[in-house]
C-alpha cells in the first residue's frame, strides 16, 4: 500500500483510507471515529468518467498524495480529500471537510474545513510532554492525576 504511519498513531473504528496516491499520517496523530482519507478521485467532467477513460480505471490521475502531520487531532467523521497537508498540532473538528491545506498548530473546522484558531501563542510541546506535565500537576490547578481507589488512575477535579 501507500499508506505511511508514523509511531503511536491511533485510527479509531469506521475509519477508511483511500490510499491511491501515498497518505503519510505523522507520529502520535489520532483518527475518530468513521474518518474518510481519500487520495484518489475521479475528474469532474463526465466525459472523463467513462470506461474507456484513464480516470476511472486510474484513480490516480485526478489523486494526489495526503500528507497529515504529527500530533494531530480528528474528531469522528473527518474527511480528508486528495492533495491536501495538514501541519504538525492540528486540530481538526468532528464533520469537516478538509479540502485544502492546513497551515500547522492550527485549530481547523466545518465543511469546507477553515482554520478559526492558530496556536501558535502556545508554547509547542509533543504530546508526551503534555501528558507528562498535566499528569503531574502543571494545569493551572484544575485537575490532578491520582488513583481512583478501584486499581486504576483518572483525572480528578481539586
Amino acid at each position: 500500500g501507500h499508506v505511511r504511519f508514523g509511531a503511536k498513531v491511533l485510527i479509531s473504528p469506521g475509519s477508511h483510507i483511500l490510499d491511491c496516491c501515498p497518505v503519510t499520517i505523522g507520529t502520535r496523530t489520532m483518527i475518530g471515529a468513521n474518518a474518510t482519507i481519500m487520495s484518489g478521485g475521479h475528474s469532474v467532467f463526465p466525459s472523463n468518467r467513462w470506461p474507456e477513460s484513464t480516470s476511472l480505471l486510474d484513480p490516480t490521475a485526478d489523486g494526489a498524495p495526503i500528507y497529515i502531520g504529527s500530533d494531530c487531532w480528528f474528531g469522528a467523521n473527518v474527511t480528508v480529500l486528495q492533495g491536501v497537508r495538514i501541519g504538525d498540532g492540528c486540530t481538526i473538528g468532528a464533520g469537516s471537510v478538509v479540502v485544502k491545506d492546513i497551515p500547522d498548530r492550527c485549530v481547523a473546522v466545518g465543511n469546507p474545513c477553515r482554520v478559526i484558531k492558530r496556536l501558535d501563542d502556545i508554547p509547542a510541546e509533543s504530546m508526551e510532554e503534555y501528558i507528562e506535565r498535566f499528569k503531574n500537576g502543571d494545569n493551572g490547578g484544575k485537575m490532578k492525576w491520582a488513583h481512583d481507589g478501584q486499581g486504576g488512575t483518572k483525572w480528578l477535579r481539586e
